[in-house]
């Protein structure tokens, strides 16, 4: 009696490689068996990316999640041809807004630390020494 055989993908599966490379930081692109694969921007800031493939294969490459052992998503060859006309894609302009805030006076922290030593009734912690006075000339005689 026979048993059945499993799918062919996941027969493709069953035999793949794992392997944990340094992605170059320029361009976040890896190098495999002499071809270069791109890294989405999103995952840009991973220093070491791991990667799953079949020896034979390499039009389905995958990039793992090194703690779980999922696929994340799948890599594709960079096009020479297309990345030699030195357009590059616009990045994605950052979420938050950055633009400083307009100055509202006194910090309010530091307004409410003056709220509540106003409210204590105290004398300040810290009285301002007074200026010395002018040094006087007593070489000249007062006549």
């Amino acid at each position: 009696m026979a048993r059945p055989c499993a799918e062919s993908a996941k027969l493709c599966d069953a035999f793949r490689i794992e392997v944990k490379r340094r992605a170059r930081r320029s361009d976040s692109a890896l190098s495999l068996v002499g071809c270069r694969f791109g890294i989405p921007g999103r995952c840009w800031y991973f220093n070491d990316v791991q990667r799953r493939y079949a020896g034979c294969d390499l039009s389905r490459i995958d990039l793992v999640d090194p703690r779980t052992g999922t696929v994340l998503f799948p890599i594709k060859p960079l096009d020479k041809s297309a990345n030699a006309d030195g357009q590059r894609r616009k990045l994605d302009p950052t979420r938050r807004d950055l633009s400083p805030l307009p100055p509202s006076g006194m910090a309010p922290l530091l307004l409410q630390l003056l709220a509540e030593h106003a409210a204590t009734g105290m004398p300040p912690a810290y009285l301002a020494a007074p200026e010395p006075a002018a040094p006087r000339n007593t070489d000249q005689d007062p006549a």
